[in-house]
């Protein structure tokens, strides 16, 4: 709620404008008005605008219809409470609000409570806010039986994406469109729209549950898929990788087994040099001590 700015701070309001006030069970204003009080309310409210010149709309700096919160925000933010502006709208520019005194209405519906009608075909509630918007929607016909027919569903929470219900939202399905009560207008925005509304049948809200969670299920699945693509493109990379510094670490180890095989018969050849030469060293030994064995033999045959 809020404080309208075209009030003047220096003046009492209460003298430039014309209060009424309407009986609840509840203390604080959340009770929905009763059809009669409803039906008394419009009627007053327009003969009191009639009589007194005052324009039959909501309240601007030049005149008009207002609830108290307008004045006060803070002391009488919930007055007058949950009351059917647009109904109240409505029925001021002409447009006759259904009601179960007419025969062709009382033929498809019964009243259920003050503020609830039921359908007499599939036993569906219409109530607080949804009838309300029921009653005079259209210009022509029978308000919502007309434009909207019979409902097929009862009134429920509206939810969000992941099926969570959004608070102070509702929705109810009838035979040719869909209505949201949606005071705030969370979800929604349409010009001139008051507390219910059509909705978008195509938009997310407005669909079931159980379908507007089964599309955020199919969208988290491609999103895992998209993750899990790049984490295969990313290990596949590493593999790749590995595998040249595998083929690397082979070639190293071929090359350094063929430098020792290299080695090795290096050292085979020169063990077998090796060898050779010594067979040649003791042959040369052996000719040498022949030779001087030889020359002793003959000093010691001479000498004798």
């Amino acid at each position: 709620m809020h404080h309208d700015s075209w009030w003047d701070p220096n003046l009492n309001p209460n003298l430039i404008s014309i209060s009424i006030e309407h009986c609840k069970p509840a203390t604080d204003n959340s009770s929905q008005l009763t059809p009669a009080q409803q039906a008394a309310s419009f009627d007053l409210i327009k003969d009191i605008c009639q009589r007194n010149g005052i324009p039959m709309r909501a309240a601007d700096a030049a005149g008009g219809i207002t609830g108290h919160f307008s004045m006060d925000p803070v002391n009488r933010s919930r007055c007058p409470g949950p009351y059917p502006w647009d109904a109240l709208f409505a029925y001021l520019k002409g447009n006759a609000m259904i009601d179960l005194h007419n025969p062709v209405v009382a033929g498809y519906f019964e009243q259920a409570s003050p503020t609830a009608w039921r359908c007499k075909r599939n036993g569906f509630l219409v109530r607080d806010g949804m009838l309300a918007y029921y009653q005079q929607t259209g210009t022509t016909g029978l308000g919502g039986l007309t434009d909207l027919g019979l409902p097929t569903e009862n009134e429920h929470p509206a939810t969000d994406a992941a099926g969570k219900a959004i608070p102070g939202v509702a929705e109810q399905k009838f035979e040719r469109g869909m209505l949201r009560y949606d005071a705030k207008h969370v979800l929604d925005a349409p010009p001139g729209a008051g507390d219910a509304y059509r909705c978008h049948m195509d938009s997310l809200y407005g669909l079931p549950a159980a379908l507007v969670i089964l599309q955020q299920q199919v969208s988290d699945s491609v999103k895992q898929m998209a993750d899990a693509k790049a984490q295969i493109a990313d290990l596949t990379g590493k593999v790749a990788d590995l595998q040249t510094q595998l083929n690397g670490a082979l070639e190293a180890n071929k090359a350094l087994v063929a430098h020792v095989d290299e080695l090795q018969a290096q050292l085979t050849e020169s063990q077998d040099n090796s060898a050779l030469v010594q067979a040649e060293v003791d042959l040369i030994v052996k000719a040498v001590l022949d030779k001087m064995n030889q020359q002793l033999s003959a000093k010691l045959g001479g000498a004798a």
